[in-house]
């Protein structure tokens, strides 16, 4: 048994350094990875590449079995590679000069069911090479489609060598005839530097021009030359490639190479267009320059590099794909590279930077500022009640109506105010805990999920009454009472306005926000509303969150004799739960709070011989809210909006104020309708 597990051995070896050393250009094809769909149609996809990738001479493909093997013993999947870095430390494990990784999707399109995404890296300097996706209609054309892929990459592929023995003025480098390579070749010894960032992620790399090399002979594996241009030191590991310029005796100038994926996108150097990717820019003077690049339905890269004498400095980007509106709820699922989950949770301190490092920059700048400005709304709110608080501590023993009216109205204001404070207090540590763990679950999703902003610009409806209780106070700085005909008048003030309104919102699957104006002949109303979400089913969502609506105009001082008094809302502040339904084509939601507080409008007469009705907004009320919406979608960016909103304010915190036979507000209540085009984008 031992003899033969010796014999096995020895067989394994000689296969595997027959593989190192055999003609074609040793490559690596990692498994797919599988999003969202069967393993076993990702390994059908992999195999079907591999055999692709053999078919081509300039390819010697490593064996699965191998592969396995070797990867097994360091404990690496043979699926799940996402970035260049880690291609090139398998790379160097396997001893390969290239690697292929990438994924299989699931796309829910008409045409489409499958997307294959590969990268080819380059082992010696760490660069995505060649990127390429292709569609699969289905899995009967699935063969088709690898072919296809595979050629495209053929087509598209560098050589590059490397040094490996050095003897005096011989060198001896391991790409030869099958490669290409031939006698009287001219080669490019080529010094690469990896730049990284704190991440140890390659973001650039510096060549470095070494000498020139000429073949002297080749064989199918490797080749021998000779040095006839050094430049600098020439050593073993150095990169090795065909001449394609010549090398000046000079270290004044370098070059610049600009790569990116897609090839197409128009490069700027210093705001200058300079071509279109990839491309070569030659004997550029040293120093630091701004290069950017911008491609048609991709987010631009812009970035400073620093180019010092005689160097060849490459700067490749793989640009993020745009995605619109119609992609996310139209074009089925959009696979998105994942992200380090401990990474996203670390960022997420600060906040909304989670969610901006994991791709949805629009939800991490709304994170953001529904924090910072819920909390500045709830400082702004406490040092009201300060003031209130103060204001009632003056007139706390003053006898007078309008003190005695005072001191109640800063007492409700000052109660009022402070729940203001920790209502918007608790909600925005709320939203910062819930996108702490958006952040983390979100890192390692292989789809996008929902994310876009609406605008609603339409019609406003508002009716409104309010009733109020007798007013009977008396003292001796209110010589007699209010006439008979403001307490009728107050009984049962109605008021029904209209205009026009704005809402700027965002929306996605675990958070929404919006701020609206609104606008009529007297109130002018501003709020904010904003849930966090918790799915349910696929398109069910259960909602909390807070709603917030504040009214900035007020009824006119009017006399009592001559007009009614108008009914208004002050504002009104409470945390909501509620029930939603969103598709692509219809959003129903309702959202109820229980405890709402809030304010009105109530008038009062001061002395006995005035004849004006005065109005004083009276905090401090409790209620209820209730709001539905209803959405329905003609495309992806256009439909129309109906929404509507109940409040009713009737309880307050006590009944010192009716005790005391001042009129009070008994029951407030609004009826808001908006109407509208909706606009998403």
């Amino acid at each position: 048994m031992k003899r033969i597990f010796i014999i096995l051995c020895l067989i394994m070896g000689i296969f595997f350094v027959n593989f190192l050393f055999s003609a074609g250009l040793n490559i690596a094809v990692m498994d797919l990875e599988p999003l969202a769909v069967k393993k076993s149609v990702a390994l059908t996809a992999t195999e079907l590449l591999r055999t692709e990738f053999v078919k081509h001479p300039v390819f010697n493909v490593l064996e699965r079995s191998k592969l396995k093997e070797i990867l097994k013993e360091q404990s690496i999947q043979l699926s799940g590679m996402t970035t260049a870095d880690e291609a090139v430390e398998v790379g160097k494990l396997l001893n390969v000069k290239k690697i292929v990784f990438g994924s299989i999707s699931k796309f829910e399109g008409k045409y489409v069911k499958y997307v294959i995404t590969l990268r080819l890296v380059d082992i010696e300097n760490g660069a995505v090479e060649i990127s390429e996706n292709i569609n699969v209609p289905s899995l009967e054309e699935l063969s088709d489609a690898c072919s296809k892929i595979v050629k495209k990459i053929a087509e598209k592929i560098s050589i590059n060598g490397e040094i490996k023995l050095i003897e005096a003025n011989t060198i001896y480098i391991d790409i030869g005839s099958a490669l290409g390579i031939k006698k009287g070749n001219r080669l490019t010894v080529i010094d690469v530097k990896l730049i990284k960032d704190s991440e140890g992620k390659i973001i650039m790399r510096e060549e470095n021009v070494a000498g020139e090399l000429e073949v002297i002979s080749s064989d199918e594996n490797g080749s021998k030359c000779k040095i006839i241009k050094k430049i600098r030191e020439i050593k073993e590991g150095m990169i090795v490639k065909k001449s394609s310029i010549e090398i000046a005796g000079t270290l004044e100038k370098g070059n610049i190479t600009v790569n990116s994926i897609p090839d197409g996108a128009k490069a700027y150097l210093d705001g200058e267009f300079i071509g279109t990717t990839p491309l070569v820019l030659k004997d550029i003077n040293p120093g630091e320059y701004t290069i950017e690049i911008r491609h048609p339905g991709y987010e631009s890269y812009k970035g400073k590099i620093h180019l010092t004498e005689g160097r060849n400095i490459t700067i490749e980007r793989e640009l993020d794909r745009i995605v619109e509106i119609e992609d996310m709820l139209l074009g089925g699922k959009i696979p998105r590279r994942t992200t380090d989950p401990k990474a996203a949770l670390t960022k997420a301190l600060i906040p909304g930077w989670g969610a901006y490092y994991n791709g949805y920059k629009n939800l991490g700048i709304m994170t953001g500022i529904q924090i910072t400005t819920y909390i500045g709304l709830s400082c702004l709110f406490f040092n009201t009640a300060s003031e209130e608080e103060d204001r009632m501590n003056q007139t706390a023993d003053a006898n007078s109506f309008w003190d005695t009216m005072e001191y109640h109205t800063s007492r409700y204001a000052y109660n009022f105010y402070n729940r203001m404070g920790y209502y918007f207090l608790g909600y925005a540590a709320l939203v910062y805990i819930y996108s702490l763990i958006d952040s983390y679950l979100s890192a390692d999703d292989p789809f996008r999920y929902i994310e876009y902003t609406e605008i609603k610009v339409g019609g406003l409806y508002y009716k409104t009454k309010t009733s109020q209780t007798e007013d009977k106070f008396t003292s001796s700085a209110r010589t007699a009472p209010p006439p008979d005909t403001f307490n009728d008048s107050v009984k049962d003030m109605k008021s029904t306005y209209s205009g026009g309104f704005i809402t700027f919102g965002y929306k996605s699957k675990r958070f929404d926000m919006s701020f609206w104006i609104g606008v009529s002949s007297r109130p002018l109303f501003i709020g904010t509303e904003s849930h966090i979400k918790l799915p349910l089913l696929e398109k069910f969502f259960i909602n909390a969150g807070i709603i917030f609506e504040n009214n900035m105009g007020n009824p006119d001082n009017v006399k009592y004799t001559d007009t009614k008094p108008q009914s208004m809302l002050g504002n009104c502040i409470g945390p909501v739960i509620g029930l939603s339904y969103e598709s692509p084509v219809i959003l129903f939601s309702i959202d109820y709070s229980p405890a709402l507080i809030g304010s009105a409008y109530m008038f009062v007469v001061g002395d006995s011989t005035s004849n004006w009705t005065e109005n004083i907004l009276m905090e401090g009320l409790k209620g209820y809210y209730i709001k539905a919406r209803l959405d329905t979608y003609f495309s992806a960016r256009f439909g129309l909006s109906l929404e509507g909103k109940y409040i009713e304010l009737n309880k307050r915190y006590d009944d010192i104020m009716e005790n005391e036979k001042l009129s009070v507000i008994e029951k407030h209540t609004d009826i808001l309708i908006y109407f509208s085009p909706v606009f998403r984008f």
